[in-house]
């Protein structure tokens, strides 16, 4: 009896530990369902980043997408182009700088070393000019400090004075135009470029810089089309300083916008 009885323990505290290694397997379940949810969220909020990056993307370059579609149906952008000037024009060269002259005060007791180069160039060239015995060369050069400056009354002055000397130069014809037009003077812009192209018939920027005010200022599309076709009989290649095909300008002389 003391022998089946031992037998008896032994083999229920033998079989002790699987009964209570049992509890300690039921939490794997929840365990496991709370990684799936994790990685369910995570790809969510991917799936959500991923869609907003998108759509900023798709907004950002849809105007872009759009605009140049728009731009190829209707032959190029209808945005102004700028004038072609002297600084084109290989015939009419500033001047280099001069060395600087003796500082002398002037009558509001400016000091010469505050002044910028460019006003020291312009000012070398007014004092060449100033006993109203300046040359062509010398009008030439101040009216293209002027140009370079963006004072175009007095670039006009400059330059009329060296036509006075010498009236068939197309290339300064051409430049007093462009001040003529920035100084919001249109039809006296036409007319000088009218006299460098009766001048000089194969002048380029004459006759591009003529289609420009044409078009864009006086929206006078057809003859700024008649202009630009002639040019393109002079030199097929032409483009606007942007690189702009001519031709691309031609077509928007016929835009309903003009």
């Amino acid at each position: 009896m003391s022998t089946e009885h031992h037998e008896k323990a032994a083999s229920s505290t033998a079989s002790a530990p699987s009964s209570a290694e049992a509890p300690l397997s039921m939490p794997a379940a929840p365990a496991q369902q709370r990684a799936a949810g994790t990685v369910s969220r995570s790809t969510c909020l991917l799936f959500v980043c991923l869609a907003l990056f998108c759509g900023l993307l798709l907004g950002n370059l849809m105007p872009h997408i759009l605009g140049d579609t728009v731009s190829l149906l209707g032959g190029g952008s209808s945005r102004p182009v700028p004038p072609v000037g002297q600084s084109s024009s290989p015939a009419v060269t500033p001047a280099p700088p001069a060395p600087a002259a003796p500082a002398a005060a002037d009558s509001g007791g400016t000091d010469d070393a505050m002044l910028t180069p460019e006003q020291k160039h312009i000012a070398h060239l007014e004092q060449a000019v100033a006993a109203g015995s300046g040359t062509e060369a010398e009008w030439v050069a101040l009216g293209n400090a002027y140009f370079d400056t963006h004072q175009p009354a007095k670039a006009i002055h400059a330059y009329t004075r060296a036509l006075a000397i010498n009236p068939a130069n197309a290339n300064v014809l051409t430049d007093l135009g462009i001040m003529y037009r920035e100084n919001g003077q249109l039809q006296e812009a036409l007319n000088s470029f009218a006299k460098a192209i009766q001048y000089d018939p194969r002048h380029e920027h004459a006759r591009f810089n003529m289609g420009v005010v044409l078009l864009f200022d006086l929206k006078r599309n057809n003859e700024a089309k008649k202009v630009w076709q002639e040019l393109l009989q002079l030199n097929p290649g032409a483009t606007a300083p942007d690189g702009q095909p001519l031709a691309n300008l031609i077509r928007q002389c016929d835009a309903p916008a003009f």
